[in-house]
């Protein structure tokens, strides 16, 4: 979950912070900060990286599910 939600959030700080100043410097395009959203950026941020923990939590389990058992035979009786 640690992992999906910073590359959530890594995602998001692309998206709402650095493209509207790389579409304004490359194309000279008049893009406002975070696409003129203002606060609401930070919800879809934050539901971005939700959304992106709960994949890496999905795809971890399948993983896990994937792999054969582990069978611990006791040594001491």
């Amino acid at each position: 979950m640690k992992v999906g939600l910073l590359v959530g959030a890594l995602i998001a700080f692309g998206v709402f912070g650095l493209m509207p100043q790389w579409l304004n410097s490359t194309f000279g395009w008049q893009v406002p900060a975070t696409f003129g959203l203002g606060l609401v950026a930070l919800g879809i941020g934050g539901g971005l990286a939700l959304l992106s923990g709960l994949g890496c939590i999905l795809f971890d389990e399948r993983l896990h599910r994937r792999r054969p058992p582990r069978f611990f035979r006791p040594t001491l009786t």
